[in-house]
């Protein structure tokens, strides 16, 4: 039985709707101890060899799945420039009013 295995590859493909063919590469991936295979297929202009192609569109990929995080998951969208800037005038402004001792820094 193998533990793992891992195949790449392309092949030109024309949908119905579409006026030409495309480039579709793809990666077929068996993890270990699973009997199911992950398949990866990706419709691309690039040039690059399949696996690269592959690495490159996951890797974008994460990236916005980390941006999505930020926006939904920390909902960084709630936090507004004016209230920001207000907190920080607000924090300047109590760091003024404070005693200074000398030779501390």
């Amino acid at each position: 039985m193998v533990d793992y295995a891992v195949t790449y590859g392309e092949f030109m493909y024309q949908a119905g709707t579409w006026s030409h063919p495309r480039r579709v590469v793809f990666k077929i991936e068996k993890p270990v101890n699973q009997f199911l295979f992950v398949y990866t297929f990706i419709v691309t202009t690039m040039e690059s060899e399949p696996h690269k192609v592959i690495r490159f569109y996951c890797g974008r990929g994460k990236m916005e799945n980390f941006i999505k995080e930020g926006k939904d998951g920390f909902d960084f969208a709630a936090v507004s420039s004016k209230s920001c800037s207000f907190s920080t005038i607000h924090d300047f402004k109590t760091v003024q009013q404070l005693p200074i001792q000398k030779g501390i820094l």
